[in-house]
């Protein structure tokens, strides 16, 4: 973005040609109009949008300006899948609010024959999950330079056509990186294989230690001599888990249950309770039956950053893990105070998160 003083070419009150100045920043700022409403293909029960480029699993991949169409008299949920780009409209709300493989696009509530209101749920669209969590899941790769395909060997040679690539899976170890002197490649793996460090001090690698691959991954070789190298920049590709389970609220007289649902995101847990409410009789609060892939390695092992609404004998609250161990979650009013054990005690619902180690 500019600064007060801004690195932009803007339009002057007094200049002539003013449209070639205005096109020339429409130009250099597509990028941002990926997805956005296209108004001269948008009429009646059609919605317009542009294409542009999107980063799929590293790859900066074409999206071709397109429509869809829209079902009338009903809201419309507009959303584009993170493995392909492809748009897709809904009534159903399944893909909107499956945020690990759609991108939310537009909400649209249409009449009988034409669009009435529209909300842009856009933000920012490389692929967003991946920035909302501070995970690159592929920026070795540059658009700029062509790519090309390196064979997985022991000595694998990387040549002096591209520094740009994907490393094929052969099942080799490589033991060496051979290439041009003083360049820097960008690679990324397109399965698993160990890439070994310091074999014949060749290899120097990020950590110190053998790095296994997966698909995805990425990293630059920094080749200090044809066949001497750093291992840098490893970054791993985003790996996501879904599913469901029965939580059940303990410290009730009878205690409730609800249908959880979970996603896990490299390593950060996204948990979206039900409501849950009974009679308390207990000063405390566990969820149980919490899945054992949600569980961190040892007990504590996490850093919560949750806010979860509720309330206590009547007064509004928010919960607070103060442990996860066990298949189970014990919650604290505002993370520190017991329950009241008498009343009604009752979680509003909504997401917990937390970081697994």
């Amino acid at each position: 973005m500019a600064d007060s003083t801004t690195n932009l070419d803007l339009i002057s009150s007094s200049q002539a040609s003013k449209e070639i100045t205005a096109n020339a920043l429409f130009d250099a700022e597509s990028p941002a109009a990926l997805y956005g409403r296209r108004a001269s293909t948008t009429a009646n029960l059609t919605f317009g949008y542009y294409g542009g480029r999107l980063l799929i699993a590293g790859i900066p991949t074409a999206v071709v300006n397109g429509t869809v169409a829209l079902t009338a008299n009903a809201t419309n949920y507009v959303v584009a899948a993170r493995a392909t780009g492809n748009v897709t409209a809904s009534t159903a709300n399944t893909n909107w609010n499956d945020t690990p493989n759609y991108m939310r696009l537009y909400a649209i509530v249409a009449g009988a024959a034409s669009v009435t209101s529209y909300i842009d749920h856009r933000a920012f669209l490389v692929n967003d999950l991946t920035f909302s969590l501070g995970v690159d899941t592929g920026n070795a790769l540059r658009v700029d330079q062509p790519s090309q395909s390196w064979a997985r060997l022991a000595t694998t040679a990387l040549g002096n056509t591209s520094v740009n690539g994907v490393l094929t899976n052969t099942g080799n170890n490589i033991t060496t990186f051979t290439g041009t002197a003083n360049v820097t490649y960008h690679v990324q793996a397109t399965g698993n294989g160990v890439i070994v460090h310091n074999a014949s001090v060749t290899n120097v690698l990020q950590g110190a230690a053998n790095i296994t691959t997966a698909a995805g991954d990425t990293f630059d070789v920094e080749m200090l001599t044809t066949n001497t190298c750093y291992i840098k920049n490893y970054v791993r590709a985003l790996k996501t888990t879904t599913g469901t389970f029965t939580v059940t609220g303990t410290g009730f007289t009878a205690n409730p249950t609800g249908t959880a649902k979970y996603s896990i995101v490299n390593g950060v847990c996204f948990i979206n309770l039900p409501f849950l409410t009974g009679t308390s009789n207990a000063t405390t609060f566990i969820l149980t039956g919490i899945p054992s892939e949600c569980m961190p390695p040892a007990p504590g092992d996490q850093v919560d950053a949750s806010v979860i609404f509720a309330t206590d004998n009547g007064s509004a609250v928010y919960a607070g893990i103060s442990n996860i161990s066990g298949g189970a979650i014990t919650l604290l009013v505002n993370g520190t105070t017991p329950w009241t054990n008498s009343g009604t005690k009752r979680l509003i619902g909504g997401m917990i998160n937390y970081i697994l180690f």
